[in-house]
This record gives structure tokens, sequence and C-alpha cells, in this order.
């Protein structure tokens, strides 16, 4: 009730002295304090006692006239996710979910990783697993592995780019997974699976088959593209196609002869380019900044038959209740991994530089994929290993999140809208986006400002109307009674309650022939209540049957209500 209306503004003061080191020039410190203004006047209302090293709740009283605005304050700064030194590591949860009509068609899963098989091991995340071929071992971050323990309806989930194996079967395509790829820069995410296709995402398809181009079993390309073997991760070497499944070629085939050029139309199979890039059935958001992110999958052109070698994103159909009915999609009889297709899905950031650490240009917000297929093109004919690694860095360290889908036996795939949330801490630091843009002249210098408002909380008080519905909530319990009541003390004790009345009123009480009973006047502002005690104004006990409670508000209004009792006969057996 000490609710007051009013918009405030609540802005970090921010030592202008701080810094928390080059790699996290942004982040603001622990030094910092906060203030509270009231927006109309921009005057201070309140600013905090303690630093945000400090976890603690301030009760706020205005500086100036010493009255509690009936809210509380708790806000301390926590480490970037990755750090192993908050709660779960950063986690805050995970969650995929319906966002239609029926929660049982939730047609898309992802793989869990098992430490002890070495091709399902996917996720580094510990303190020595050298399970994978090659003896690859643990990552540095995660040594709780609270990330690996991720999971949507008890199925596997996304993870960090940055903690996913390099191996044969990992998602990752070097050790370390990027120079600078950084837990720091993982951040909360929604993807949405939709049949809208005008929400679909133009992305990069990537090259899932870690052949190494040795051998004869290099990854396929189409014939008009086998003047470069793509690497793993590369850009598949197959036509481009459009929403509908229309391929790049003369024909629309995936084997006929490639369309010359590209197009601006995203209606085209070879928007954007010609060959190497497909449609994600979905979206991915950044909910701290709201932008709209860039996202590539992959699929393994060695395993046509598992969908690998169509540039769509469709990995085979499990049974994720018991992934044994068909561990064929997962591992062949002859001991290959092969995940659905090796469908990996990717959700990249959208990155500025980072002083001090790399020169990285910035990654964008969403672009239809431009960013990458430029990196991805150049990389094509890079023949300098190292080269081509500076190179391949420049996209995959902003990569953010990474899983492997498998779609869900028994559901209808694309049957209505999934959204999958992941949900990570993140300090308080200066706000800014993909292309360090952050706005002109801002407020605060782009460190953390907040808007809100009270006025939907504020109690309304003098109101005619508000006091003539609030009549409603005036009720008589139990009703009906039946002999007891859990408010009686004793054997001898008869007593109902009349709830929910205001300060001052009038409870009069008849019989259903219209004889008063009873009538209380209440004038107290400290109980909401008053007990009736089954008694007229006599003094003698009322008998069982039907009653009428008035209740009269002065200046506003009046409330009837029924009651039935059955009364009980006064026990003297132990009198």
């Amino acid at each position: 009730l000490s609710i007051e209306k009013g918009t405030y503004l609540l802005k970090f003061l921010v030592p202008s002295t701080s810094t928390d080191g080059p790699s996290l020039i942004r982040i603001v410190s622990k030094d910092t304090r906060w203030v509270l203004l009231e927006k109309s006047t921009m005057d201070t209302v309140a600013v905090s006692d303690t630093t945000l090293s400090f976890l603690s709740e301030q009760l706020v009283f205005h500086r100036e006239t010493g009255k509690f605005l009936g809210i509380s304050i708790s806000i301390n700064q926590v480490a970037n996710p990755g750090a192993d030194v908050e709660v779960n590591n950063g986690i805050i949860g995970a969650g995929i979910s319906a966002e239609t009509s029926n929660p049982r068609n939730t047609y898309i899963g992802f793989l869990p990783d098992f430490d002890a098989v070495a091709s399902l091991n996917w996720i580094l995340s510990g303190t020595g697993d050298n399970l994978q071929p090659g003896g690859i071992a643990d990552g540095a971050y995660d040594k709780s592995q609270s990330f690996e323990r991720l999971s949507f309806n008890g199925g596997g989930s996304m993870v960090p780019y940055n903690l996913t194996s390099h191996g044969k079967n990992g998602p990752s395509y070097k050790a370390p997974t990027v120079p600078f790829n950084r837990l720091n820069d993982v951040a909360s995410i929604d993807i949405v699976f939709t049949p809208d296709k005008s929400k679909w995402s133009r992305v990069p398809v990537l090259e899932a088959d870690s052949s190494k181009c040795t051998s004869a079993g290099n990854s396929y390309a189409h014939p008009e593209l086998t003047n470069v073997c793509a690497r793993k991760l590369d850009l598949r070497r197959s036509p481009s196609v459009n929403k509908d499944g229309r391929y790049a070629t003369e024909d629309g085939t995936i084997s006929g002869k490639l369309l010359t050029g590209v197009s601006n139309d995203e209606n085209d199979p070879n928007f954007i380019s010609n060959y190497g890039m497909g449609w994600f059935p979905g979206y991915a958001i950044n909910i701290e900044t709201g932008e709209r992110l860039n996202m590539a999958f992959a699929e393994a052109s060695n395993l046509p038959y598992a969908n690998g070698r169509d540039m769509l994103f469709n990995p085979l159909a499990v049974d994720l209740t018991n992934i044994n009915n068909d561990f064929e999609a997962i591992i062949n009889a002859y001991g290959d991994a092969i995940l659905g297709g090796k469908h990996f899905l990717y959700v990249f950031g959208a990155n500025g530089q980072v002083p001090g650490v790399n020169t990285f240009p910035a990654t964008p917000r969403y672009d239809h994929g431009s960013f990458a297929m430029n990196i991805l093109k150049q990389i094509d004919t890079q023949s300098n290993y190292s080269l081509y690694l500076n190179e391949k860095g420049k996209l995959f360290r902003s990569a953010m999140w990474t899983g492997i889908p498998l779609a869900v036996k028994g559901t209808q795939w694309l049957g209505q809208d999934i959204r999958i949330r992941l949900r990570v801490n993140k300090p308080y630091a200066q706000f800014s986006t993909g292309n360090n843009d952050g706005a002109p002249n801002a407020q605060n210098n782009n460190y953390p400002m907040y808007e809100f408002s009270l006025d939907d909380l504020a109690p309304t008080t003098d109101d005619r109307n508000t006091a003539s519905a609030a009549l409603d909530l005036i009720n008589v319990v139990p009703n009906p009674y039946y002999a007891y009541s859990k408010y009686e003390t004793n054997k001898l004790d008869n007593r109902i309650k009349i709830t929910n009345l205001p300060p001052t009123c009038t409870v009069t009480i008849y019989n259903t022939a219209g004889t008063l009973i009873r009538r209380y006047q209440k004038d107290d502002n400290t109980i909401t209540s008053l007990d009736w005690d089954l008694k007229n104004y006599a003094n003698v006990p009322v008998a069982s049957g039907i009653y009428i409670i008035h209740v009269k508000v002065p200046n506003v209004g009046s409330k009837v209500l029924k009651w039935f009792g059955v009364t009980r006969p006064t026990d003297v057996s132990n009198f």
C-alpha cells in the first residue's frame, strides 16, 4: 500500500577509472553504485548504500521526504559464463516448448553427450576425458560440466561452440576451437523453428564430412564445383536451394547445370550465392540486445542416405524416449557415426572487436549470411593452411551455440512453432551491438540504465468505481457451515467470519422472514474481518437455516450475502 504512481530511471554510476582488464573492457566495475531518478524531474530519489560487489537488498526511501516508496532494489555484479565461479558456471537454464496448439508435437530434439562412447563424446567439458580419437581431452573451461548437463526435456541440448570437439564427429573443426572464441561472448538466445517460410533464415550450409580431402573418400561436390575439396565446416560444394526445395540449376535439380551469377531476390535459389546456401526453418534472437542473429547448419555429404547431401535442414528422425530403438541413425552396424546426418546447428553472435585480444572484424547481426559467405568463399582458394585457419577464425570466433539436432519420430516435422530458450548470466556492461554502434550521445555513456513505472502497482485510493468493485470481494466463510469451523477454539465456541471488509461498515444479519438477528458496527482499520458467534442480539444461539447478511459501506454501496448453517446442540456431557 506504500507504492505511489511514478516513472523512474535506474542508472549505474560507473567510476571513470575502473577497468577489468583488456578482454573485459566494457564490463561494469564492481565499485559501481546505482542511482534512482524521478524521470519527470530527473531529481535523485535514492543512491545505493553499497557497491555491486555485495548482494544486498535496499529498501528505497525518498532522500528528500524520507517517505518509503514501497519497493526494494537488489543488484550485484556477476561473472561471465565459463569462469567456473558462478553457480552452474553461469547457466540460468534451457528449455524447449511448443508455441502453438499441440505441446506433444515437439518435433526437434538434440543428441546428448556420451562420455563413455568416443564418437558420441562431442562436448569436451570436464577435467580429463581422452576417449575421442586422437586423444582429445576436455577443454580448459566448464570443469564442473555444467554446460554438458544442459537438457531439453531430459534429452540433449545445445552448448557453447567453444566446448565442442574438433574430432572426426564433433561440431568444431580445429583445436583450440578457434583463437579468441570465448565463453565470455556467449549470450542468452531464443531459437524458433517455424513453418512460416517468411521467417526462415538464409544460411551457409557447411560440410560435416571430415575426410580432409586426402583420398577417394573426399566430400561430395557437384560436377561443376570439384575444383576445390571442402574441408570440414567449409561450404558444401553443391547448388544453393530456395525455400521450396528448388536448386540453383537450370532444371532446378541438385545435379543440373549451375545457374550463373547471383540474385537479390530471396525467393530465387541463387539468392546471395549459387552454391553453398540453404534455409534454416526459423530464426535466432539475442534476447539481451534484441538482435536477430546469423546461423548456419552442416550436413555430411558422405551420408546421402542420412539426408546429408540435399542442402536441406532435415536431420533423421529417432525415438528420443529410447534412443536405442533407432541407434542405426546414430551409429550404424559398422561403427560409423551417423548422428542423424550430422546436421550440426550453429548460432553466431553479433560481436564487436575486442581491444587487446584480437583484430578480427566485427561480426554483424543477421545479414542473410552475407558476411559468412564472403569469408567462406575466400578460403575456398586459400592454399596456405595457416592463413586458411586465420580467415576461418574470423567467422567461427563468433560461433556462440551449437548442437546436434535430431527429428523426433512420431511427430509432424514443422507442424507448429517450437521455441528453444538458452539462458546464461551476463555481467552488467556497456551496451554495444555487433558493429560497436552504441547509440551516439547516449545518456549514460551506454552503461546500463533502466526505466520502470509503478503506475500499475500503486493502489487506487478515493475512487468510487474501484471501491464499488471491491465489494465483490466481501465473503462469508465457511459457507455452508456444518456444525464446525476451524475458527472455533473449544466445544462451546461457534464462529464464522465475514471477510474482506473495509475499515468502516455496518453488518446486519436477518433470517429469511426478514427478522433482525444481529447488527455489528465496524470502525477499525487494523482488521479486515468480523466474527459472528451464531447468536442473536439477545445472546441466544440461532437455529439452523438460511440467513441474509447485509454489508453497507458508507458512500460506496452494499453487498448482500446468503449463508446456510447447521448448528450443533450444546455438549453438556462433560459438565
